[in-house]
């Protein structure tokens, strides 16, 4: 079994400036979850990583050990046309 390393990327909010789990990090046990197994993120290691409850993350195995980030939503096409055409009742300009 390979050892697991979650690889968090900087905080976006604080550019050029080194995120505070880099500076202690955080070891946590794996547990059996069923057959899988599964570990605990402890909450400020969360909120750093803006991560949230029932959120959809990628995992993905790396030579440092596992990456987890969080996955898009994908936006179907009747959303992006909203987002372009004007709401019913608006005039149309034209350009």
């Amino acid at each position: 079994w390979r050892q697991a390393a979650a690889q968090i990327p900087r905080d976006q909010s604080r550019p050029g400036k080194a995120s505070k789990l880099t500076d202690k990090p955080s070891r946590q046990d794996l547990r059996r979850w069923g057959n899988s197994l599964g570990v605990r993120l402890p909450a400020a290691i969360a909120r750093e990583a803006n991560l949230h409850d029932n959120q959809t993350v990628e995992l993905k195995v790396i030579p440092e050990g596992v990456l987890i980030r969080p996955v898009q939503p994908r936006i179907i096409l009747a959303e992006r046309l909203a987002a372009y055409w004007p709401m019913p009742g608006e005039p149309i300009e034209a350009y």
